[in-house]
C-alpha cells in the first residue's frame, strides 16, 4: 500500500492545490513504513497533480485544504482524501499509522467536525488500522462530506458565499468576502495570493 503527504516545510502543506512536494510512503501488509521518497509537485495544472497520483500508485493522500474542483477528480481516481490536516509530517503519519486520523491533534484551525485525539502515541500498534475509521470517512470517500456549493462563475464547482481565504505559503487564513474572489487578496504577513479553502 502507498500513501502520500503533502509536505511543506516538515509540516503537512496548508493548501494541496499548491504543495510543491510530496512524501510517498510505501506501507507492509502489517503497516509499517517499508520505503519512502520524496516526489516533486511542480506543475502546472491540477491536472497533473492527480495524475502523479495515479502513477505512483497512490491509494490515500493526507493534506491540508483542497479545491473542490481537485478534489473530486482525485476522488474519480479513486483515491482516498484526508484533508485540512495539520502538524508535522511525521507525528501525522504515526497517527496515521494508528488509525487515528482525522483526529483533533492534527485539524486546521477553525475546521468543524474535529475528531478525538490520538491517545496512543508513540506507543501505538502500527498497522492497526492502516485505513481510517469508517466513521470518519465523509460521503463519497472523499473527506468534503455532502455539503457543497453551487456553480462557480468560472466553470467550476463553487463553495458558495461563506468559507475561507487560505495563504498556500504561510497557512494564514481569513473570512471569505462575498463577490471579492480570494485570489485578488494578498497574505497580510508574506504577500503571496489568497486561495479559496476547498
Amino acid at each position: 500500500m502507498k500513501i502520500a503527504l503533502a509536505v511543506w516545510q516538515e509540516r503537512i502543506s496548508p493548501v494541496f492545490d499548491a504543495s510543491r512536494s510530496l512524501r510517498v510512503v510505501q506501507l507492509t501488509a502489517e503497516g509499517k513504513e517499508e520505503r519512502r521518497e520524496e516526489i516533486s509537485l511542480d506543475v502546472a495544472y491540477p491536472s497533473q497533480r492527480v495524475t502523479i497520483l495515479m502513477n505512483q500508485s497512490i491509494e490515500v493522500l493526507i493534506c491540508g485544504a483542497v479545491s473542490a474542483p481537485l478534489t473530486e477528480m482525485i476522488a474519480a481516481a479513486k483515491i482516498k482524501v484526508i484533508s485540512f490536516v495539520a502538524g508535522e509530517a511525521e507525528a501525522v503519519l504515526a497517527a496515521f499509522l494508528c488509525g487515528e486520523l482525522p483526529s483533533e491533534a492534527y485539524t486546521q484551525p477553525g475546521c468543524c467536525g474535529r475528531r478525538r485525539r490520538c491517545r496512543g502515541g508513540r506507543n501505538c500498534q502500527q498497522g492497526k488500522d492502516i485505513f481510517p475509521r469508517k466513521d470518519t470517512i465523509m460521503p463519497g470517500g472523499d473527506g468534503r462530506g455532502s455539503q457543497g456549493g453551487g456553480r462557480g462563475r468560472m466553470g467550476g464547482q463553487g463553495s458558495g458565499p461563506g468559507g475561507e481565504c487560505v495563504c498556500p505559503q504561510c497557512g494564514h487564513r481569513e473570512s471569505h468576502q462575498q463577490g471579492q474572489p480570494c485570489f485578488d487578496r494578498k497574505c497580510p504577513k508574506c504577500g503571496t495570493s489568497l486561495v479559496r479553502a476547498g
